[in-house]
């Protein structure tokens, strides 16, 4: 695992999404070596969380089309996607998705 790859791959996704309508949110990349990688932290709710959807009022079935929308543009436009996208990593925050 090399976290400075990581972090290029961090800011790929997000020239990949510039000018894009999507909630997708990439957290800041603080610091990064081959060792480390330091990330803005960002509160939210694990998107299997449903007990957390409900209590936001977050329509967990916007959340899936959103989520096959944003990996469907990455494979399928930009040529790449992320290959470890569990729950912990993709997180929902108030009323997501954006309207």
């Amino acid at each position: 695992m090399d976290f400075a790859h990581e972090a290029k791959n961090a800011e790929r996704a997000i020239e990949d999404f510039k000018g894009v309508r999507t909630s997708l949110y990439i957290p800041e990349v603080l610091f990064s070596s081959k060792r480390v990688l330091v990330m803005e932290y960002i509160q939210g709710g694990r998107v299997d969380n449903l007990v957390y959807l409900d209590a936001h009022a977050i329509d967990r079935n916007k959340v899936s089309v959103e989520l096959a929308s944003i990996f469907s543009r990455m494979v399928h436009l930009s040529g790449w996607f992320h290959a470890d996208p569990h729950p912990g990593k993709v997180i929902s925050q108030g009323s997501w998705p954006a309207e």
